[in-house]
């Protein structure tokens, strides 16, 4: 890993110090995305998170079509994650080292770790590069923040109809939550700091509780993952 970067950079070598390849993270205002580099520096494919920390999309940089996911389970106990290749022609013309997706999810996991340990720690004052919380100063402002979405979540609580949800109502659900904060990220004005990422994802996604567009078991299922998600980063 390079450092003295505003935002992570791996050069990947193999037990013989031969390249494999280059990681670099790109800037985005919801998902973190990771660029596939070869070692003869042409970009192979970008690896895009979700907002829940639980899937990466692995995309073509010409055609957008998708090569790979590194997907783990929304409930989890441990950080089990499984690589599904959706397009192995794709996968085998880019000429992508499989050892990268390692990299990527071993590095997201140990993000995830050092988060749930910062967050452990009140009044610790630390940048960070972590897609939840780089612009919060302290963790007392993060923690004010949380209880801030918690508090106005649970507005929501009684409005939800007591629907079961469906195992594919969270595949469905996260589709339109990827969407609405793609098109969110796409109208952003880079220089507005008035919120945090993390505000400013809730700002988009908890209209549409309440909106005509989403079934209620689809709502149910949108409200427990924000809930589920604000109490892990919390």
């Amino acid at each position: 890993m390079r450092w003295f970067n505003f935002l992570p950079i791996f050069d990947i070598i193999d037990v013989n110090e031969q390249p494999i390849g280059r990681i670099e993270e790109q800037f985005s205002w919801f998902m973190p995305t990771f660029r596939f580099i070869s070692p003869s520096n042409l970009i192979q494919a970008e690896a895009s998170r979700n907002f829940w920390g639980t899937t990466y999309t692995v995309i073509d940089t010409i055609t957008e079509e998708v090569i790979a996911t590194m997907h783990r389970s929304f409930f989890r106990f441990k950080d089990d994650w499984h690589v599904k290749i959706h397009n192995p022609e794709l996968f085998l013309q880019k000429g992508i080292d499989f050892r990268l997706f390692v990299v990527v999810m071993a590095f997201q996991t140990d993000r995830d770790t050092w988060v749930r340990s910062m967050n452990s720690i009140r009044n610790y004052s630390v940048p960070s590069n972590d897609s939840e919380k780089p612009e919060i100063a302290t963790e007392e402002d993060f923690s004010n923040s949380i209880k801030d979405l918690q508090n106005e979540l649970e507005s929501f609580r009684n409005r939800m109809d007591p629907v079961e949800p469906k195992e594919e109502d969270f595949a469905t659900v996260d589709a339109i939550v990827t969407e609405k904060l793609k098109e969110e990220s796409e109208n952003a004005n880079p220089d507005d700091a008035s919120l945090n990422k993390l505000e400013r994802g809730y700002k988009v996604l908890l209209p549409l509780l309440t909106q005509e567009g989403l079934s209620p078991s689809q709502k149910s299922t949108l409200f427990l993952m924000m809930d589920h998600h604000l109490k892990s980063v919390k």
